[in-house]
């Protein structure tokens, strides 16, 4: 069994100062008696004593900074019976309304103004006597600026002044809204809103900074959210107020001796009474976000006092946000709230919300945070920049404190028990096995980087108009970068596979399937030679080569190599990662193509649940799989449900990415539920949109334009409108056998569709034909059992019964029946349509 480690001199006296602080202060002598006594029970008197010295100086500092509280809450007590007689007196051009809150700087009313001038409604602030003498000076220094600031969200300055009787006042644009804290609890807003939200607050007080102005007082009170016509709208309040209120300089000290700032919202160089400088905004933010994302304080502190909360302040390390959510703990100015409660009101699980803060977040936070103003973020735009890659998928600024960085900060935190010498010995040893280690792994990605970015810059520079004569033709753009690439043989295998794959993937999405397997299998190969059979980028090559193999119809080989790559994610742990669930999605459109939407549900509900844990709301994968489970809801009846997923994510993908792909396969699939559910002139609509789309995006000639051609006649004919479908059927048809050739899925599909659209028209000899064509090819590829195969089969016989084909009509329904009964069930439409097209037949 191991030995515990030894712990330091430093180390005991923290924990038993810490333990016996914990203690009332006539029971801490005999805790530290008892705790520091020897195997004979003899305490050591001196540890003793220097824990007490330290105790005593904490409790000085304590009982001063309870003292300063309160002075400063008894002169707000008194100010209330002084100010609340300004009720309905005029001071300067405003009439005093009702008081509608308090503070230690005095109290704030509504306001009207009553000069005659034009009607306006303010917040207005009656400083409280003394706090701040010569404010009417220094007010008319500082107040065009703070007017100036012409930003929507900071509430505006609109005047000031001192009363007759010496009381400083301001009046400032009134808000009718709330806390941004309490507004994003009371929405239940996730993570991906309340960044959002905290991205607009950051835009207002960037726009402050680039105008020279500090606010030096975030906090939740001062940041309002009011309700807009589309969203909630922030606003922050007392901008500047802080520096008016300062009696000199950059130290914001009033005459009661208290610091005009919010304990928990302070940073350490305002508690220290430091220059306050816009890093101290940065650093307020900081707290603000993790408010925001947790519902708690970064510092854990016994008590709420300001004495308390200033020491863990300067003393302690924040918490990281992912490890704040995991314990219920009772904030300074509430009640104890549950984990479960805490992500209920961001629309998470425990277990999501954790995962949705480990990694960048954290570190955004962290890096706010920093107790040196120099580590943190060097502006609010800085700030916001980080949050913004973040909610982008991009890698952010914020890194890890360095191991370096942790030994130096804990040698100054115990300078005094760790030797001068052995402290240069460590330094010396820890900083030059580190270098040497980063070195090294930075020297590999280094290369990996630059091979990649030399190709990426051979690719890029196809698209020089002096190269290309004006003329951009992307297939051979990828043509010319693969054969430069296989000419490559110095590059290592891992750079060759992965840009293997990606070009690959590419080819795929301009329907060139053979060059784009070719591509995919290769960088399969060079993975599973670098890694082994059982890797990560193997699962990710299996599973991209599965996405291709479904693109082209063969859903047995595509099933088979997305359950591959999701075995290989479950014995590396990795299930619940983003690239699983790339496959297990995959596997459910598979699941849907094989007729069983009810299993494709599932795998798809579980897709979306490690994505959601792990990406941010509005990513790409995340919006696609929403789609592609609204697309099996539909498949399983679920209209309703199917209508609200899709207008949810047609939301998002309007506002993020506009005139996409993405955009229109959402908009095809959302139509064939507004279809099912009676609404065809918006379907068609839809299609309509979606095929615009395709057609700006791909060019008339791509597969994608043949499925909008498609679904827009479909929808057409489904109106009566047959004549108006039929050019639409043709032309889809000639696109997918130039992509596919004749024996493809999609192919089949157009030939069912022209030909019940010239049946409908009245040609019954050119609709049969097709119709029959079509149906060899379903069996043909998908075999006579499958339910589309059956499903085309049932449509067929309706038809040859009214052309008076009877027996061959008959023929194939009493075929057709018992596997619609299997793969539909007895109850769906289909098999009750077939059973009474039969029944007709037979009498």
């Amino acid at each position: 069994m191991a030995e515990p480690p030894i712990e330091s001199h430093e180390d005991r006296v923290e924990r038993l100062f810490e333990e016996a602080a914990e203690r009332p202060p006539d029971q801490r002598r005999a805790f530290l008696e008892t705790a520091t006594a020897s195997s004979d029970g003899t305490p050591d008197l001196e540890l003793v004593e220097e824990i007490e010295r330290l105790l005593a100086a904490d409790l000085q500092a304590e009982r001063y900074f309870e003292a300063a509280s309160r002075r400063l809450a008894g002169t707000a007590d008194a100010l209330t019976e002084q100010v609340d007689s300004v009720v309905g007196e005029r001071i300067g051009p405003w009439r005093v309304g009702k008081q509608i809150g308090r503070g230690g700087m005095g109290a704030v009313y509504l306001a009207n103004r009553d000069d005659g001038v034009f009607d306006q409604t303010a917040a207005l602030k009656l400083v409280r006597p003394g706090l701040a003498p010569d404010l009417a000076e220094r007010f008319r220094a500082e107040r065009q600026i703070l007017a100036s600031l012409g930003h929507p969200g900071v509430a505006q300055l609109l005047g000031g002044g001192v009363t007759d009787d010496g009381r400083p006042w301001l009046a400032m644009e009134y808000v009718n809204g709330e806390p941004i804290t309490a507004y994003c609890d009371r929405h239940q807003l996730g993570i991906q809103a309340r960044l959002q939200l905290f991205l607009e607050m950051c835009d207002a007080v960037a726009y402050a900074h680039r105008n020279l102005v500090v606010h030096r007082d975030l906090k939740p009170s001062n940041v309002l959210v009011a309700e807009g016509a589309r969203r909630g709208q922030v606003k922050l309040l007392d901008f500047g107020v802080a520096k008016l209120l300062a009696s000199s300089g950059d130290t914001p000290v009033t005459a009661s001796g208290v610091r005009p700032y919010t304990p928990g919202y302070a940073a350490p160089e305002q508690i220290l009474g430091l220059a306050v400088t816009t890093s101290t905004d940065v650093y307020a933010l900081g707290v603000l976000l993790y408010e925001l994302l947790t519902g708690r304080r970064p510092h854990p502190m016994s008590s709420g006092t300001p004495a308390v909360v200033e020491r863990a302040v300067l003393e302690s390390d924040p918490t990281r946000p992912s490890e704040s959510v995991q314990v219920p703990t009772r904030p300074p100015s509430g009640e104890t709230t549950s984990v479960d409660e805490l992500a209920r009101l961001r629309k998470a699980t425990p277990q999501a919300l954790r995962r949705r803060l480990q990694g960048d977040l954290d570190r955004i936070v962290l890096k706010a945070l920093e107790r040196e103003p120099e580590r943190r973020y060097g502006s609010a735009e800085a700030l916001a920049r980080d949050v913004q890659r973040h909610l982008e998928g991009l890698p952010i600024e914020a890194r890890p404190a360095s191991r370096w960085y942790r030994f130096n900060r804990f040698a100054r935190r115990h300078r005094v028990g760790v030797a001068a010498g052995s402290v240069g010995v460590l330094a010396l040893a820890v900083g030059l096995g580190l270098a040497l280690w980063q070195g090294r792994v930075a020297a590999e990605e280094r290369d990996r980087a630059e091979q990649v970015a030399l190709f990426m810059t051979d690719l890029l520079g196809e698209f020089d108009p002096s190269r290309t004569g004006g003329t951009l033709d992307p297939v051979r753009v990828l043509d010319q970068a693969v054969q430069r690439l296989e000419n490559r043989a110095h590059q290592s295998s891992d750079v060759q596979a992965q840009i293997y794959d990606g070009v690959g993937r590419i080819y795929q999405d301009y329907a060139q399937y053979d060059e784009a397997e070719r591509l995919i299998r290769r960088a399969l190969a060079l993975r599973r030679q670098l890694h082994g059979p059982v890797h990560l980028d193997v699962a990710a090559s299996l599973g991209h080569l599965a996405s291709l193999r479904a693109v082209q119809g063969d859903h047995a080989v595509a099933d088979s190599l997305y359950q591959e790559a999701i075995g290989l994610y479950e014995r590396l742990d990795a299930r619940d990662s983003p690239d699983a669930a790339s496959s297990i999605r995959g596997l459910g459109r598979i699941r849907r193509a094989q007729g069983r939407p009810e299993e494709g549900v599932l795998l798809v509900r579980e897709a979306l649940a490690i994505q959601q844990a792990a990406l941010v709301p509005d990513a790409a994968e995340v919006l696609a799989t929403q789609s592609d489970l609204a697309t099996l809801l539909y498949n399983t009846g679920a209209y309703a449900e199917s209508d609200t997923l899709f207008r949810e994510v047609l939301a998002q993908y309007r506002e993020t990415l506009g005139a996409h792909p993405n955009t229109a396969q959402a908009l095809s699939d959302h139509a064939a539920v507004l279809n099912a559910r009676g609404e065809s002139n918006e379907a068609i609509e839809a299609h309509r949109e979606a095929l615009a789309i395709r057609r700006e995006v791909f060019g008339d000639n791509h597969p994608r334009v043949a499925q909008s051609l498609s679904y827009l006649g479909w929808a057409l004919q489904g109106q009566g409108r047959a004549d108006e479908a039929e050019p639409l059927y043709r032309e889809a048809l000639e696109i997918r056998r130039a992509a596919f050739g004749s024996e493809h899925i999609s192919v089949a599909n157009s030939l069912l569709m022209l030909g019940e659209a010239q049946v409908l028209r009245g040609d019954w000899d050119s609709g049969l034909r097709f119709e029959g064509l079509a149906i060899r090819t379903y069996r043909s590829v998908l075999g006579s059992e499958h339910p589309s195969t059956l499903s085309a089969e049932i449509r067929y016989a309706a038809h040859l019964a009214e052309a008076k084909q009877e027996e061959t009509a008959r023929s194939l329904l009493r075929r057709a029946l018992p596997g619609l009964r299997e793969a539909f069930g007895a109850d769906h439409e289909k098999t009750r349509s077939a059973e009474a097209t039969l029944a007709r037949l037979e009498r």
